[in-house]
């Protein structure tokens, strides 16, 4: 994950949710916080890019590019340097703890890969 500046989001997790080639589909779904913010991060398994919501359905759309790193419990996740997780957000970051949700971590890991591919 490259070191900038932006700003960031961290948050817990409350809910995890996520499926590889699943109906063609991959995807990372987490859930925090009391009012049901989420983030989730989408991908068709054949052609296509990696679709991003942040706490809006109507807001979502395909970031230039996206790093989403997974170590001591925390997801990470950095979108490009012009691109913020939704219009009426500044950051560009977010680290999600992981610790409440127990995720099975072999098959994070492969997630990530995944939707962090080009």
């Amino acid at each position: 994950m490259s070191s900038t500046a932006s700003p960031l989001i961290e948050v817990t997790a409350s809910e995890l949710d996520m499926a590889i080639d699943d109906d063609e589909l991959t995807f990372l779904f987490v859930r925090w916080g009391q009012r049901g913010q989420y983030l989730d991060i989408t991908r068709e398994c054949g052609e296509g890019g990696t679709y991003l919501e942040f706490c809006d359905q109507g807001a979502g759309f395909y970031p230039d590019s996206i790093e989403m790193i997974f170590a001591d419990g925390i997801l990470a996740v950095q979108l490009g340097p012009t691109q913020t997780l939704g219009p009426d957000v500044q950051e560009s970051r977010i680290h999600i703890s992981l610790s409440k949700v127990s995720p099975d971590i072999e098959s994070l890991h492969a997630c990530i890969s995944f939707l962090s591919s080009r």
